[in-house]
């Protein structure tokens, strides 16, 4: 895997192509939330952008590059953590990514996973953030820790989001906020735990930006925000399945559109620029 910080690297050549430049924002899958008494909520996808303001990414004028949209971690009866979102020409070798949420961990043992946000836990600490460690010019870190319990009702700790760490007890982490569409919204927060009781309110609360709520059934994260499911509170109920993420790419409109494919992903115009957005897996091949 290559994470390149604050600087960003051209990669090879393609052929007298000129290279093309571009602002960017990943949004990594969600984890799920845990299904299991106290379960904790899921990690945020992995958060990475250099919008507005810092070094674009570079790509090779004439290659075909697949871009790789993460997908939240199923929930119900399992939990799993959310996948990477990638650009690459050839793989292994992935030029750019963000890294999956971590799912939540049970009451016992607790063993909430590692992402770009960590899952929330019940008595031991939550899951780590930023893992592996990227950074990008906008987003030193792609997120935060998950949170632990107990809450009021024993509730499980809340996932991580990319703007925080999921706060004990229960809620899910905040997550950051994307400016690269020209709208500003918030994407990538923690799920919340799950509550184990059979009386309302309570539960762990969605982190912002498409968290999952927690309670006796995790609620889950929304797709293209990369937010983390929420916790069951018990075994008969389900878990919260994470979120998918999305990629955008930005660029002056006086540049040659890349080609993009499939036809879910689309090229629109943001003021004086274009904005290429990845709703699901595909290709673009720069140069047109």
């Amino acid at each position: 895997m290559a994470g390149f910080g604050y600087t960003i690297l051209g990669f090879g050549s393609g052929g007298g192509v000129s290279p093309q430049t571009f602002d960017y924002q990943f949004i990594a899958g969600g984890g799920s939330g845990n299904r299991n008494q106290h379960g904790g909520g899921g990690g945020g996808g992995g958060f990475r952008t250099n919008h507005p303001g810092g070094t674009k990414l570079e790509l090779t004028g004439g290659e075909t590059y697949t871009v790789t949209v993460g997908a939240g971690g199923d929930g119900g009866p399992s939990n799993n953590k959310g996948t990477d979102s990638e650009i690459y020409i050839s793989a292994p070798t992935v030029d750019f990514e963000s890294t999956g949420g971590g799912h939540g961990g049970p009451v016992s043992p607790s063993d909430p996973t590692d992402g770009g946000s960590g899952g929330g836990s019940y008595y031991n600490p939550g899951g780590s953030g930023n893992t592996p460690p990227l950074s990008s010019p906008q987003a030193p870190v792609q997120g935060f820790p998950g949170g632990k319990g107990p809450g009021p009702g024993h509730t499980g700790g809340g996932g991580g989001g990319a703007g925080g760490a999921g706060p004990n007890p229960g809620n899910g982490g905040a997550g950051a906020t994307v400016n690269i569409t020209g709208t500003p919204f918030l994407a990538a927060g923690g799920g919340g735990g799950g509550y184990f009781s059979t009386n309302p309110p309570g539960g762990g609360a969605a982190g912002p930006g498409g968290g999952g709520t927690g309670y006796n059934s995790g609620g889950n994260g929304t797709d293209g925000l990369g937010g983390g499911g929420g916790g069951s509170g018990n075994n008969v109920g389900q878990s919260g399945s994470g979120g998918n993420g999305k990629i955008y790419f930005r660029y002056p409109n006086a540049d040659t559109d890349p080609t993009v494919a499939p036809g879910s992903n689309t090229i629109t115009d943001v003021g004086s620029d274009r904005l290429i957005t990845f709703n699901v897996s595909g290709t673009m091949t720069i140069g047109g």
